[in-house]
């Protein structure tokens, strides 16, 4: 079969099948364990998650320049596969692969990177931003982070030679593991009070708006226009990897998302507002739940807003399943926006 230059949903890779015109995929790309060299010689854009676990991906993807949801090639071959890649919405997992030259062009991951026993070295001389966590733990990091200055939650450099690794970098919203490891002259710029602190995680969302980013809820967007009413900052933003624009509200620190800006207002309603978790008391991670139930207590319990939540659903892989585990919620959800209030209100069960 011969694809069109944009499909709308999501794709699992099928070697029968031709890929040589697609130019962007708005769903996710599931190419697990595949041999995927030559097949996307014109793809630019994916809209969800590409998914390249264990595959063969060198020389894969020459243009592609965004990935909107996460980028997974944990144990790939990914030496030169993104050449052009400048932006990774959610978080970039590439722990244990060889990714020497992968990510020249790379400057922001909105989610969290994880690099943990990666071969990195010289992997991403441009990237400027992280918004989640950087765990390099056991990596071979020599001068890997030349230009980053943001780290949006913690970073974990434990039992790694970080001598040199981190010379721009100034902020770290979280906190800051390095026990056994060389870090003569690794952080030049970074202060107490720009590590783990209000202030430090005031600086990490400047970081993204500066670079004309919103990143709220764990949701990398790029600013359209921001006006502020009344106190209430109001941003019309276009979801990375995406192509329509929605709606952002923001008040004191609160985020809320709607395809109008009447959803977006009542979305926002709903996630201050007191809701009712009760129903959800006996369920354990073991209790199987139906797709709308998934999504129904996600929304409760966390107060994620409608238009993020179903954004999430439409570019996942995994979650068009008719039943799951509470178990398999949380670990669907991990790095999204609410999965440690979730995970939490039935650890306590």
């Amino acid at each position: 079969m011969k694809h069109n230059k944009i499909i709308e949903g999501n794709v699992i890779y099928n070697k029968r099948d031709d890929y040589s015109s697609v130019e962007e995929i708005r769903g996710y790309l599931d190419c697990e364990g595949a041999d995927t060299r030559g097949s996307f010689p014109h793809l630019t854009t994916v809209g969800g998650g590409l998914y390249c676990e264990g595959a063969y991906t060198k020389g894969s993807f020459p243009q592609l320049t965004t990935v909107g949801g996460w980028l997974y090639c944990s144990g790939a071959d990914t030496r030169c596969s993104f050449p052009q890649l400048t932006t990774v919405g959610g978080y970039l997992d590439c722990y244990g692969a060889d990714i020497r030259g992968s990510f020249p062009q790379l400057t922001t991951v909105g989610g969290y990177l994880y690099c943990a026993g990666a071969d990195t070295k010289s992997s991403f001389p441009q990237l400027t931003t992280v918004g989640g966590y950087l765990n390099c733990r056991g990596a071979d990091i020599r001068g890997s982070f030349p230009k980053l200055t943001t780290v949006g939650g913690g970073l974990d450099c434990s039992e790694t030679d970080t001598k040199g690794s981190f010379p721009q970098l100034t902020t770290v919203g979280g906190y800051l593991d390095c026990r056994g490891a060389d870090t003569k002259g690794a952080f030049p710029q970074l202060t107490v009070e720009h590590t783990n602190t209000t202030q430090a995680r005031r600086r990490v969302s400047q970081a993204f708006l500066d670079q004309g980013f919103l990143l709220s809820d764990g949701i990398l967007s790029k600013i359209v226009f921001t006006r502020t009413s009344g106190g209430v900052r109001i941003h019309k933003v276009v979801t990375v990897g995406q192509i329509n624009e929605t709606y952002c509200i923001e008040q004191d620190g609160v985020f809320s998302h709607g395809d109008t800006l009447k959803e977006a207002r009542e979305s926002f309603v709903y996630k201050v507002s007191d809701r009712d978790k009760s129903k959800y008391s006996e369920w354990t991670v073991e209790t199987k739940i139906t797709r709308k139930e998934a999504i129904e207590s996600y929304r409760v319990i966390t107060g994620a807003c409608e238009a993020g939540t179903r954004n999430f659903v439409e570019t996942h892989a995994g979650t068009d399943k008719d039943e799951f585990t509470v178990g398999e919620v949380i670990e669907l959800t991990k790095g999204q926006f609410g999965n440690e209030e979730y995970m939490g209100f039935f650890k306590k069960q």
